[in-house]
């Protein structure tokens, strides 16, 4: 099983000098992971579950008594996280991001990711959506031995909307991402206890949103795209392989936070309809935003790499694996630059590490684009290709 290590990556805040390559260099922070069960109130007045797996700063030398070194998630991942570790609250408040998975995937999805934004100096909060179908969740794995076939119903079922999305069939989405940084807010705001052993830890006045394709499309939704769900506590949007089929070019002018949009290179090239439309949705989107476009690489390529069977994998598996890694740390590179800029403004080595990444594309990004000033979008309604 592959475990990644923090790397130069991440919170340029212990560190006054940037690295030549426009990141910081530092010692590994510690990094803790708490399950949150909660519930919220749907449209329909029934009370939903709201599980949400929570990444935070963990006091440095304070392991409990036999407790194990990381955490191995419910999908049998190894993490660098420290199950229930006790959080370092002398360094907080910290800025929070909530994380909006792929549509029937898991809030442990993204757990790599997760855990290196920790190290840098963020609580991370990923729900479990309500999608109708998931594989795997925070908890462990469905088992159910028809969930292939209806995994693919569902999945084609969603996708055969392209002409007439219905967002109010998946409003459940963007109301939960409301809803974990309600709880989260009202989990930092009360006295420390059981009841909040993340007491004192979230900034309010900074808060992130990241998704991965219709985790893109829920985070879409609460920036802006859709100006009655707008959540203006979300100050800045990190888009990986966004859902953008549902949206028009008029859309995107409506967002009034820096955005970032990723992708992969390969990604629709196996469809004639552009479901991933990230070319449309930066052309559109006001500045400051950016397009990262992540080299020789498909749709799946945000997912946790540790997932990776190398025995399934045959002779080439060490290479492949490298390689996944390789871009992996890419991903985390440009996503964690991204919320420093916005989140870390009161720190100027944050801001100029930040900046540095975001000047440039690197090695495994096959396209980089930016618009860093305000400025007007260029309207583009260019036609699929």
């Amino acid at each position: 099983m592959l475990l990644l290590t923090p790397t130069a990556a991440q919170d340029s805040s212990q560190t006054s000098q940037p690295a030549e390559n426009g990141t910081s260099q530092q010692q590994p922070a510690a990094v803790g992971f708490r399950v949150f069960q909660w519930s919220y109130q749907a449209e329909d007045g029934s009370d939903r579950p709201l599980v949400v797996a929570v990444w935070y700063p963990a006091a440095q030398g304070q392991a409990d008594q036999g407790a194990p070194a990381t955490v191995t998630y419910a999908n049998d991942v190894a993490g660098i996280a420290r199950q229930d570790a006790p959080p370092d609250a002398d360094g907080g408040p910290y800025p929070l991001i909530v994380w909006s998975h792929g549509f029937t995937g898991s809030g442990i999805s993204c757990a790599y990711l997760c855990e290196h934004l920790a190290a840098a100096g963020y609580v991370v909060a990923a729900p479990d959506h309500n999608d109708p179908v998931s594989g795997m969740r925070i908890s462990g794995p469905v088992e159910d031995d028809d969930l292939p076939a209806r995994r693919r119903q569902a999945v084609a079922d969603l996708l055969s909307t392209q002409d007439d999305f219905d967002h109010d069939e998946y409003a459940y989405r963007p109301t939960e991402l409301a809803a974990t940084i309600d709880n989260m807010l009202a989990q930092s705001n009360a006295e420390t206890g059981d009841r909040a052993p993340l007491s004192g830890m979230v900034d309010a006045d900074h808060i992130g949103a990241g998704g991965h394709s219709l985790g893109g499309y829920t985070v879409l939704t609460r920036v802006g795209c859709l100006p009655a769900a707008v959540d203006e506590r979300i100050n800045v949007a990190v888009l990986q392989s966004p859902g953008t089929w549902m949206w028009q070019a008029e859309d995107y002018q409506t967002i009034a936070v820096p955005t970032m949009y990723m992708l992969g290179q390969w990604e629709g090239t196996s469809r004639p309809e552009k479901f991933v439309d990230t070319e449309l949705a930066y052309a559109n989107s006001p500045a400051p935003t950016w397009h990262v476009e992540i080299a020789r690489a498909g749709h799946n390529i945000f997912a946790d790499p540790r997932t990776l069977d190398g025995d399934r994998l045959g002779p080439l598996a060490d290479k492949i694996v490298a390689d996944r890694l390789a871009r992996a740390d890419t991903i985390v590179r440009y996503t964690a630059a991204m919320f420093d800029r916005t989140l870390k403004a009161d720190d100027p080595a944050s801001v100029a590490a930040a900046e540095a990444v975001l000047a440039e594309g690197a090695e495994r990004t096959s396209r980089f684009e930016a618009r860093p000033e305000q400025a007007e979008p260029e309207p583009n309604g260019h036609d699929e290709e």
